[in-house]
């Protein structure tokens, strides 16, 4: 996904997330474990403020009782529908102490800060937003479409091959990045091959302006 090319603006640019083609985007695997102590069941009706690789993703967001707020491994919170949380988290069965996730989704890299409507049942009418690095999501077993955090995707989140399986973690590390290249060329992930490429172009473009930017301060 081309949204721009400055990524030194802080600002949002709206997106219409129905206008997104996921026809083509690589499969990702949620692979991270929830201790239930990272699990809060909600017992009376609260707002919260989202976070999401330590920028607000929404305010305002109604939990009523019986939704899970949950916490990442990064500190992001956020909040899952009572009735939606079994879908999307099951017990481990190694360790009936935590949580593994269900979670796959199809997703294209926002290369540009952006904002996007948040999903119906999230409790909140307020945008997401999402800085560039991160992927906007789309997770068919929930019909929804979203935003994860690029610290998120790269401390939750890994590459999933046709079959499934995660054969490579999700970066922005030009260095990593390469290597994951050579892996998705071998399984013939062309999906993949097509995203990594993007990530790299994006990346090197980024590494560029940060060192122009350390240059003019010097």
């Amino acid at each position: 996904m081309t949204t721009s090319n400055n990524h030194s603006v802080h600002t949002f640019e709206f997106v219409d997330k129905e206008t997104i083609d996921f026809s083509k985007a690589p499969n990702f695997r949620k692979t991270a474990l929830k201790n239930k102590s990272d699990i809060e069941i909600v017992t009376e009706e609260q707002l919260l403020s989202t976070y999401i690789g330590g920028v607000k993703e929404s305010e305002d967001v109604v939990c009523k009782p019986g939704d899970k707020i949950v916490t990442g491994n990064n500190g992001e919170r956020y909040r899952v529908a009572g009735d939606k949380f079994d879908k999307v988290w099951e017990i481990d069965p190694t360790n009936p102490d935590r949580y593994r996730s269900k979670s796959t989704v199809v997703g294209v890299l926002a290369d540009a800060d952006v904002s996007m409507e948040s999903p119906k049942g999230w409790g909140t009418d307020k945008p997401i937003n999402l800085k560039a690095g991160g992927v906007i999501v789309h997770n068919k077993s929930t019909s929804e479409i979203y935003a994860i955090a690029e610290t998120a995707m790269a401390a939750e989140w890994g590459r999933a091959d046709k079959n499934g399986s995660v054969f490579a973690g999700v970066t922005n590390d030009v260095e990593q990045l390469e290597q994951d290249l050579k892996l998705a060329e071998e399984l013939g992930e062309d999906a993949h091959i097509a995203d990594i490429m993007q990530r790299i172009t994006f990346a090197k473009s980024r590494l560029a302006e940060q060192e122009q930017a350390e240059t003019v301060t010097r």
